[in-house]
């Protein structure tokens, strides 16, 4: 007669004789498929939060690229090109595709802490997820105040989007503007000013998420 390991069934010991073998199949085998169907959704979760992070990471880099340099949209439409060269010379236009930008960055980091938490298992992780989810919203809010006082602002001068869409398929027509350089120096001055507002914005964001997870 032999004792059954106490790791096939942690918390009983059964006896193992011609007998027994019945019992023993019986409470080992539920065991060992309950385990396995963990270590299955395991795997899958893990897999699932990495491809969420790697997501999120793609969707900050661009957003940030566009926040950077709005002409970054124009991949998304290459046929457009001509399109934002042309609004690129307006600077309210132009800082309003860098709202854009920080937005969807802003996204981004959104998605990415929060499968990362689920990855790393971390409640750092967790904290800073949700302060990015309000920098979200005042993000989002303020782009959607600034667009209604623009809206205002042209149709109280007559122009409606009727003008942007035969803006949009007039830049269709002519094609590409020979800009140079393609950067003026105001351009990169809005540019350096918004990259430091919005790390700003990210590192009080992160610092406030760490001291409330406390």
């Amino acid at each position: 007669m032999s004792v059954v390991r106490s790791d096939e069934w942690p918390t009983h010991c059964f006896c193992r004789s011609p007998g027994i073998t019945f019992l023993r199949s019986t409470v080992t085998r539920p065991c060992r498929l309950a385990h396995s169907a963990e270590c299955v959704v395991e795997e899958k979760t893990k897999m699932g939060s990495f491809i969420g992070t790697a997501i999120g990471a793609f969707l900050a880099a661009f957003g940030f690229l566009v926040m950077w340099n709005p002409m970054r949209l124009a991949l998304l439409a290459p046929g457009a090109r001509g399109y934002y060269q042309r609004i690129m010379l307006e600077t309210s236009a132009r800082n309003q595709l860098r709202i854009l930008g920080a937005l969807v960055c802003t996204f981004g980091l959104c998605i990415s802490t929060s499968a990362s938490k689920e990855l790393l298992r971390s409640h750092i992780l967790l904290s800073i997820s949700d302060g990015f989810v309000i920098l979200l919203w005042v993000v989002f809010i303020s782009a959607w105040v600034a667009g209604v006082i623009l809206a205002i602002v042209h149709f109280a001068r007559g122009r409606g989007f009727g003008d942007w869409f035969q803006m949009w398929r007039k830049s269709a027509v002519l094609g590409e503007v020979n800009l140079y350089p393609p950067l003026t120096p105001k351009m990169r001055r809005e540019a350096i000013l918004s990259t430091i507002i919005f790390g700003a914005s990210l590192c009080i964001t992160i610092i406030a998420a760490l001291l409330s997870g406390r």
